[in-house]
């Protein structure tokens, strides 16, 4: 009686749960399939979808046959509607259904060509159309992402990669110039001083041979040539020297050095022995009280430029120069 009792009770609680599910697992007709109506699937249909329209027929073809029509010269003449296929099926008993695939082409409530075989006819669809389904139905998808040309992302990286070397090439460019481009312009600031103190010695020596003057302009000439040396050598060496004695020159620093480094007549004159003694005859013809004669004036005026000569051949093959020629 006790295990009676309990099956009744299991069968009452799962039928409940079974009806539950299957009204929703039923088709997209839902109500309208129960009811025995015709009903679409999908239940919404828009001009130029393919949709289905089921058609139940109950028992009255039980008897028929069931069949499946696709080609296109046993169906139905198109015209707003395009019947793509008609099947006839048994479902169990009095299951007997009609499915009709078609394509509408015209929105609003429109029929179906008769189906003479069958003996059906009058079978209407309402067909929505976009324009008139609301607002959702304006509603348009994102937009989809836009398509790169060929060759644009070689484009990109490629001007992005030439930008970074540019840049690249410019700071090195900057480090490099900041190391050599100084000594290019160290040396032709010397070459232009030693051409400039060149052209000083030659004015000075051409109008020495024309004048024929006395011992009175022959120490101004001295004294003229022994301020542009000095100076000369002040742009070199960044010293007083107009303020230097004689004695002083015999310590002289050399800017390139060599005085030491090459032998023959440039280690000779390119020493402060050489500037010394130098200038000890500038102050023994200028303040000895003695005659001065041209030829002596000439002897110094040989002497600076012996000395300029020999400092603008050592600044040409200076080791600063020939690296930066290299």
């Amino acid at each position: 009686m006790n295990r009676r009792f309990a099956l009744l009770l299991i069968f009452f609680a799962v039928l409940p749960v079974g009806s539950y599910l299957a009204a929703q697992q039923g088709n997209p007709g839902g109500q309208t399939r129960r009811s025995g109506q015709p009903y679409l699937i999908p239940q919404t249909v828009f001009v130029g979808d393919r949709a289905r329209l089921v058609v139940p027929l109950g028992t009255a073809f039980a008897g028929t046959a069931a069949f499946v029509l696709d080609n296109a010269a046993q169906l139905p003449p198109a015209g707003d509607i395009h019947v793509h296929r008609l099947e006839l099926e048994h479902r169990g008993v009095g299951g007997t259904q009609l499915l009709v695939d078609f394509t509408a082409f015209a929105p609003g409530v429109r029929e179906l060509p008769p189906f003479p075989a069958l003996g059906i006819a009058g079978l209407t669809v309402n067909i929505a159309s976009i324009l008139d389904s609301g607002g959702e139905g304006l509603v348009l998808s994102n937009p989809a992402p836009p398509l790169a040309a060929p060759g644009t992302m070689f484009i990109i990286y490629g001007t992005v990669m030439g930008i970074i070397i540019l840049l690249l090439a410019v700071i090195g460019g900057r480090i490099w110039a900041g190391r050599h481009l100084g000594v290019f312009r160290e040396k032709w600031r010397r070459r232009r001083l030693i051409r400039v103190m060149g052209r000083i010695e030659r004015r000075l020596r051409l109008n020495l041979l024309k004048g024929g003057a006395d011992s009175g302009n022959y120490a101004e000439v001295l004294t003229l040539l022994s301020g542009e040396f000095r100076t000369f050598l002040g742009y070199f060496s960044g010293l007083n020297c107009r303020a230097m004695t004689a004695g002083e020159f015999f310590s002289f620093p050399l800017p390139e050095g060599r005085a030491g480094e090459s032998g023959g007549k440039t280690g000779l004159v390119l020493t402060g022995e050489y500037l010394g003694t130098l200038f000890r005859r500038f102050d023994r013809l200028r303040f000895s009280g003695e005659g001065i004669e041209k030829e002596a004036v000439l002897g110094i005026l040989d002497g600076v430029k012996l000395f300029t000569d020999t400092l603008g051949q050592a600044v040409q093959t200076a080791p600063g120069t020939e690296g930066a020629r290299r």
